[in-house]
């Protein structure tokens, strides 16, 4: 598995995960994250392939366990502590069906909306990026 972790798993093709993964590493102020697509050799040698073969979702790999979509954004705000972890706890109290709901309406139409493509890297956050 992963010899670094967490690890935020994401469609490398997409313009909104871009966007999202340049402004997380931005907030993870204690470089706690690291980034890879799921295009990557990463994700192919610490995801079953089920997993990579869906670009549609979000993966957040920690403590060798895959969370997905809604849950993923959980656990991904929970790691970076403080504030954001707080964020993290409340989002968590939505039920999970709910989450996963306005999840999935948004990752249906992100593409269409934010376009395609990557964004570069946010100042000094490089080696945090995994092929």
């Amino acid at each position: 598995m992963a010899s670094v972790e967490p690890i935020v798993f994401y469609d490398g093709h997409c313009g909104l995960c871009n966007r999202t993964v340049a402004t997380l590493a931005r907030w993870d102020r204690k470089q706690r994250l690291y980034f890879a697509p799921l295009q990557g050799e990463t994700a192919a040698q610490n995801l079953a392939t089920s997993l990579t073969q869906d670009v549609g979702t979000v993966i957040f790999f920690q403590n060798g366990r895959p969370f997905l979509r809604s849950q993923a954004a959980v656990e991904i705000l929970k790691a970076m502590g403080g504030v954001k972890w707080i964020a993290g706890c409340l989002l968590q109290i939505v039920p999970t069906f709910l989450r996963d709901a306005v999840y999935l309406w948004i990752a249906q139409r992100r593409k269409i909306v934010f376009g395609t493509g990557k964004c570069p890297f946010p100042q000094g956050s490089a080696s945090r990026f995994l092929p």
